[in-house]
């Protein structure tokens, strides 16, 4: 049975909060605790389970297998057009003219690294903690330097330009360990961009609606089922990062993402499916499924 830290906030230390749902203990095979809920910090407003898992080696590997990556071809908009749309929001920002980049818990894709390395040429660096996939992104990727090391435990010595993290430091329960080893990677003036579900979405806003309407508690996160999301990011907890661990928080992003364009990229079409009008216009407002988080170590 993994470890649990209850009723902590893992970004500020509070242990004032509200229950804002239940969350679901799934089917995996590890031991966990009766009940599990989803609730806010009311410092920080950072959305987490509670009590919050701690995963170790084994469990990280139990729950991320081969059937939570499929080793299939991803969709167009998935393998160019984001890596290409997400990069050029970053560029501007990255105040370094080295050109390397670490892409972290990249699954076995790595689809940012291959983006800078085929069409930008930069240097490319991979860490994934499953040896399974490190195996393919080696046979993949000869060109760059693939390592299966725990992150927390990486050298500090080498230093990047872009460290890319894509749905990733929502799964673990020490984000701001996390975030502190990047700005320790990070050279003067590099960024790090970050993806992660918003849990303040207009989607999960409308479910939890339709759900207390019902009678039901509010939805919010999965530790115990795929995708096995533990936290969600507010802007005031960033700002709290922010402040820890010497980065600067110069965007948040909540629109503009690929959720929706993906509808209309294999040709189904937006009449086809309604809630894809829904999906669009929530995510022109602000208000959409992902959230991504650029952070500078600066001069």
């Amino acid at each position: 049975m993994p470890q649990f830290i209850y009723n902590t906030c893992p970004i500020c230390g509070s242990k004032s909060f509200s229950v804002i749902g239940t969350c679901s203990l799934g089917i995996v095979n590890i031991e966990k605790p009766d009940k599990v809920q989803a609730v806010k910090c009311k410092k920080c407003k950072l959305i987490f389970a509670n009590p919050l898992p701690v995963w170790n080696k084994n469990d990280f590997s139990a729950l991320y297998g081969q059937s939570y990556f499929p080793a299939m071809p991803t969709s167009n908009i998935r393998e160019y057009l984001t890596p290409e749309r997400r990069y050029k929001k970053i560029e501007k920002y990255i105040q370094t003219k080295n050109q390397n980049v670490l892409e972290f818990g990249a699954g076995i894709h790595a689809l940012m690294a291959k983006y800078l390395y085929q069409e930008q040429h930069w240097n490319i660096a991979i860490q994934e903690p499953s040896q399974e996939f490190v195996a393919v992104l080696k046979k993949d990727f000869p060109q760059a330097n693939v390592t299966g090391a725990e992150f927390l435990d990486m050298d500090t010595n080498k230093k990047y330009s872009l460290i890319y993290a894509d749905s990733v430091l929502e799964h673990v329960s020490n984000p701001i360990d996390y975030i502190q080893k990047c700005a320790d990677m990070l050279e003067a003036g590099g960024v790090l961009y970050f993806i992660s579900p918003n849990e303040y979405s207009f989607r999960n806003w409308l479910s939890t609606l339709v759900k207390k309407m019902k009678g039901k508690p509010g939805n919010y996160l999965s530790p115990f089922t795929v995708p096995y999301h533990l936290i969600g990011f507010s802007k005031k907890s960033l700002k709290i990062i922010s402040e820890k661990t010497g980065l600067k928080l110069v965007k948040r992003i909540k629109k503009h993402d690929y959720e929706s364009a993906r509808f209309i990229e294999r040709n189904e079409g937006l009449l086809k499916y309604p809630v894809a009008w829904i999906l669009l216009l929530a995510d022109l407002l602000g208000w959409g499924t992902n959230q991504e988080i650029i952070l500078r170590k600066d001069k």
